[in-house]
């Protein structure tokens, strides 16, 4: 077996475990790791001063979080919290390494991106209708895939939606088999049942959309998208999942006004943002630390009666204000310099770039999904080999 091949199987491995989480993720990355190395000895290394300067970001982020620990009263969370954001610094150094990935070599990583979430998806469906044959129901939201939260999930899926779409534009695949998968895809997407994924899903699909369509046909595309949007809400705020978020916004005030009888998870992560904001006003510059994010929640949580939250722990559900309560302003500045600096410096190939940035941007929104390793490494990944790339030629 030729070493490219070797390549190609560890992605692989890697985009397999990836859906199952947990150890196997962990495993499937050191494979991949492992390989990576020893392409850096059988390929070599690319001169420091080639170094993707994007790929620092991502660096200067751990590195942010590196020193909020040493102020962090809660040492042993704080080395936690590391050790779970460690892919951060890990992925961005491998592939800033890396000889720069070509064009054939980033397409067939992308291919087996899809080809990896297709038998994912199918093994997934094979696993639950099996569990229906034995139990005479079919399973939804965490029982489907209770290896893998649904908001992670999803967010995997439309990625895998968004590169189908980049696949066919640019012909690199059996148009059947990327329609198989794109319908695979949705239908899981339906199952998991996660409001954040199928909201983020139609925003991507509106995306999609006004990136293809010609310019002049953009204002009827902004009146669909419209229409789009609030077909979606008609139809959406009378299902199970939904009618929570809509009784949740109607009735905000009582939701502040009794907090000691939410239970329903939306209700839930309002209680936690509201929290999180008064953390961020006590120790607005650099934060309480990222051990100690918990902790100073859990001291409003008690102060303000929200028992449901303080008897979870709850995190705050919301990347951008985990950021802020743990490194202050000043590592949510990085966290959106991080994201948003690609939009500026990249200018080729905008549905995968912009695409990427804006699912990264919308799936933090409602989950902390930088402390757990199936949103640390994926995003951490994909982060990496998007931005490794040397963009001074035209993609394919």
């Amino acid at each position: 077996m030729k070493f490219y091949q070797v390549k190609y199987l560890s992605y692989f491995l890697f985009f397999i475990g990836l859906y199952f989480a947990g150890r196997y993720c962990i495993n499937s990355l050191a494979i991949f790791v492992i390989v990576a190395i020893i392409g850096l000895f059988k390929e070599g290394i690319r001169p420091i001063k080639e170094f993707p300067k994007l790929l620092l970001l991502p660096i200067a982020f751990y590195i942010i979080h590196i020193i909020s620990s040493l102020y962090s009263s809660n040492t042993p969370e704080a080395l936690f919290d590391l050790e779970v954001k460690f892919s951060f610094l890990l992925l961005p150094i491998i592939f800033g390494l890396q000889k720069s990935i070509g064009n054939k070599e980033f397409i067939n990583i992308l291919r087996i991106y899809v080809h990896a979430t297709s038998l994912s998806m199918f093994v997934l469906l094979a696993i639950n209708i099996g569990r229906y044959l034995s139990h005479g129901r079919f399973l939804f939201y965490n029982d489907y895939s209770d290896m893998l939260h649904p908001s992670y999930l999803s967010m995997y899926l439309i990625f895998n939606i968004l590169i189908i779409v980049f696949l066919f534009i640019k012909k690199q695949e059996k148009p059947i088999y990327l329609l198989l998968s794109s319908l695979i895809s949705f239908a899981t997407l339906f199952i998991a049942e996660s409001k954040a994924g199928q909201l983020t899903a139609l925003l991507i699909i509106i995306f999609i959309a006004f990136q293809l369509i010609p310019s002049k046909f953009r204002r009827q595309a902004i009146i669909s998208s419209f229409v789009l949007v609030l077909v979606f809400g008609y139809i959406a705020k009378d299902t199970k999942r939904f009618s929570f978020f809509v009784n949740a916004m109607e009735h905000y005030s009582q939701i502040k006004a009794h907090p000691e009888k939410i239970k329903e998870s939306t209700a839930l992560r309002i209680l936690a943002w509201s929290a999180s904001i008064e953390v961020i006003k006590r120790n607005p510059i650099l934060g309480v630390g990222n051990g100690d994010i918990k902790d100073e929640l859990s001291k409003v949580y008690a102060e303000r009666d929200y028992n449901k939250p303080l008897e979870m722990h709850m995190n705050s559900h919301n990347q951008y204000l985990e950021t802020a309560v743990g490194q202050g302003l000043v590592g949510l500045a990085f966290l959106f310099l991080m994201f948003l600096a690609p939009l500026f410096i990249v200018q080729q190939n905008p549905l995968l770039v912009q695409g990427f940035i804006l699912l990264a941007l919308l799936s933090i929104l409602v989950e902390s999904m930088f402390n757990t390793q199936a949103g640390v490494i994926f995003i951490a990944f994909f982060y990496a080999l998007s931005f490794s790339r040397n963009y001074s030629h035209k993609l394919i």
